[in-house]
């Protein structure tokens, strides 16, 4: 079994990227889209073929992953209350079609306090099965210290529902650690801590777990220093797709030099605990 624990519904081919970042001014396309038309056009990482969540299938089956978490890029990226709704049609949407396959991740942000309740209320819908974010809390401007994200998080956690929360900068580490720390019943996945010159500060912060998305642009050095500082108990497999390609990162953590009783750890076993689950729950 593996399980991909960071990808995001498709929106883009490399050909309909192309297209777009042709037709429309830089400035009139939302951060997102933006964002990931760049990485479909120009990243070699990642060429994406895939536009919605029956291509996302098959490239799960093309790699071997079992099952994929799946996020909206337009309720991660909210910049109004009608997009997190929005978003989580899409994702329950995606979810129904392919139960199986795919895990549901719901966005949530403080400025939209009620809808964010909701989206907590929705996932409780699927126990033992759904997550809470990724919060992409930097680059959208609100801080997890504050009262209301404070709130929203905490009850998260009282519905037992991992919090997914992407990290851009180092430095954004300090809140991540500062929130646990607020609320220890909570469980925290961090999305794209990969740079990793801060994995000591989380050591002894028993609820974040980091996934693997930006291991291709690390050194040896960054998987050894996530290992030593984390152990392999607290890493869990997660590819950032459709950004990037995980056939890479499938390969760095095959070729990592622990037992494979550990890389399974990583590629499965680690998510399932976030929810207390064995293979065949």
């Amino acid at each position: 079994m593996i399980i991909d624990a960071n990808t995001y519904l498709p929106r883009f081919s490399k050909k309909a990227a192309t297209e777009v970042l042709s037709a429309v001014p830089e400035k009139d396309i939302d951060p997102l889209t933006y964002y990931l038309c760049q990485i479909n056009c120009e990243h070699e990482i990642n060429p994406c073929t895939v536009e919605d969540a029956c291509g996302l299938c098959a490239h799960l089956d093309s790699l071997g992953i079992t099952k994929a978490v799946v996020s909206s890029p337009d309720a991660c990226y909210c910049r109004e209350e009608e997009d997190l709704r929005r978003g989580a049609i899409e994702v329950e949407e995606a979810v129904s079609a392919y139960p199986e396959r795919l895990i549901p991740s719901f966005s949530v942000h403080p400025s939209y306090y009620e809808e964010s309740l909701r989206q907590i209320e929705t996932a409780t819908r699927y126990p033992g099965h759904a997550l809470i974010g990724p919060l992409f809390f930097g680059i959208q401007g609100f801080s997890l210290t504050d009262d209301a994200t404070v709130d929203i998080v905490t009850q998260a956690a009282e519905a037992d529902l991992p919090v997914r929360l992407h990290i851009f900068f180092d430095e954004e580490i300090d809140e991540v650690v500062t929130l646990a720390g607020a609320v220890p019943r909570g469980k925290f996945l961090i999305s794209s801590l990969g740079w990793g010159s801060r994995y000591s500060e989380l050591e002894k912060t028993e609820n974040i777990w980091v996934d693997t998305a930006e291991f291709p642009f690390c050194s040896a050095g960054t998987y050894a220093k996530a290992l030593k500082h984390l152990g392999p108990d607290r890493i869990i497999f997660g590819t950032g797709f459709p950004a990037w390609e995980g056939s890479i990162i499938l390969k760095i953590i095959h070729e990592l030099n622990i037992p494979d009783s550990e890389k399974e750890d990583i590629l499965y076993k680690n998510f399932l605990h976030l929810f207390d689950r064995k293979q065949n729950d």
